[in-house]
């Protein structure tokens, strides 16, 4: 044999040997790899992973168009503005990286990332196209999900925070921001407690609180914050522990709600339920509950009570001449001053219109209750101002005695009442008791 043909011979079994490499190094990749004929756009090269990827076999695949592979339709790849992004790399003779959609013959639709890369001929011409492709289907759903999850909590009407292990904040919506008054980097990096804690969270509940998180369980209730303001703001609180898959706590969730104005708005409610709106006095429901509390007191220790039931003399003519606004602020000031001369043990209430009632528990003996009675009718000796003007009244107050006049709440209303009627009989500016005939 001839050095020539030696040679030859050896350089056959090179190219060979390295084409054994190249296809053990492709069908090696994970990634699915396919060659195009840029003239035809068929397949003349692949591996495994590109078979795998669309369900075929080679021969299912060698020698046909890729979009009939690819795409389960005839070809579409004839005009350089055409969608399809193989083109552009095609036609600018640079390597291209696009995100694809591949449709397997099981009925499967993947979404792969491409890196397609133009090989030249000794021409300069593009010759074939090497197209790299790697299924992202589920990488890009998570990315959608965490996209949707993202505008979804920026638009949540909800205070969301994370924090690390240690209760320091990673991440804030704009509703924490709206409400607390701090930005992004005001508070990321810093610790919630530093940041928000109003001082009103007892050491013990403290303490449980971070004991129950840290032992992996939701903690739910209502906790007050303090903002940027320095305003405290009661909130409804979810705080909620994120597991990762070994079981490990590597962080926190709070949810939080903002419930100061529905909070007051009920205290408010509450509050009218039991009080006269005009002069902020309890109401007779208010009334009626305290004086029974006070019976059952009085039973057992055989203590006086006295209830004092007052109207205010000539009322009518206030409002017939000055007016009803004229005529709701001078009740509002002889609230005022029928509260200031009774003792913190007695109770002011207004009944309606221009009735007052008033229930002085553990008294003595009777002489108590005419004092008392005595100080009343005094405050209505100076006069109520009113827009500058001083407007002089006086008041009749009858009285009713627990236990002679009655051993309940009605009882003792209705005889209080009889005897007020009698005051104001007998000249008004005047008291009488139920028991005086």
């Amino acid at each position: 044999m001839s050095e020539k043909s030696a040679m030859g011979n050896n350089n056959a079994n090179f190219l060979a040997a390295h084409t054994d490499i190249q296809n053990l190094i492709l069908n090696s990749m994970r990634d699915a790899v396919t060659i195009i004929d840029v003239n035809s756009f068929t397949i003349v090269g692949f591996n495994q992973a590109f078979l795998d990827q669309v369900g075929l076999t080679a021969e299912q695949v060698q020698g046909k168009h890729c979009y009939e592979i690819t795409h389960q339709r005839d070809s579409a790849c004839n005009e350089f503005d055409h969608s399809c992004p193989l083109l552009g790399s095609l036609k600018d003779h640079k390597q291209a990286t696009f995100d694809h959609v591949h449709f397997c013959r099981d009925g499967r639709k993947l979404v792969v990332e491409v890196s397609a890369t133009p090989l030249t001929g000794e021409n300069g011409r593009v010759t074939y196209m090497v197209h790299v492709s790697r299924d992202v289907t589920e990488r890009r759903k998570a990315e959608d999900d965490l996209i949707k999850m993202k505008k979804a909590v920026e638009a949540s009407g909800e205070i969301m925070f994370l924090t690390d292990r240690q209760g320091m904040i990673t991440f804030i919506n704009p509703e924490f921001t709206r409400i607390y008054g701090y930005t992004v980097n005001e508070v990321v990096g810093k610790t919630t407690p530093r940041i928000l804690k109003s001082m009103m969270m007892k050491k013990e509940d403290y303490e449980q609180f971070w004991k129950t998180l840290l032992s992996k369980q939701i903690v739910r209730g209502t906790i007050v914050n303090k903002t940027k303001s320095e305003r405290l703001v009661h909130m409804e609180s979810s705080a909620n522990p994120i597991i990762d898959k070994d079981g490990n706590i590597i962080g926190f969730l709070a949810i939080q709600r903002d419930i100061t104005d529905r909070l007051k708005a009920e205290e408010r409610l509450n509050y009218l339920a039991y009080h006269d709106a005009l002069t902020g006095l309890p109401n007779r429901q208010l009334f009626n509950d305290r004086v029974n509390v006070m019976l059952g007191r009085a039973s057992r220790f055989r203590l006086l009570i006295a209830i004092m039931m007052l109207d205010v003399d000539n009322f009518k003519d206030v409002n017939d001449t000055l007016g009803h606004d004229a005529g709701d602020q001078l009740l509002q000031l002889i609230a005022r001053r029928m509260a200031s001369v009774v003792r913190e043990i007695d109770t002011v209430a207004r009944m309606g219109g221009d009735e007052f009632i008033f229930m002085a528990p553990d008294l003595g003996n009777i002489g108590d209750a005419e004092k008392l009675t005595q100080r009343i009718l005094d405050a209505f000796k100076k006069p109520f101002e009113i827009n500058g003007n001083p407007i002089s009244t006086t008041a009749s107050i009858g009285i009713s005695l627990y236990p002679s006049d009655g051993d309940d709440v009605q009882n003792l209303m209705k005889t209080a009442d009889i005897a007020m009627y009698r005051a104001k009989a007998a000249g008004r500016n005047s008291y009488r008791f139920y028991s005086q005939k």
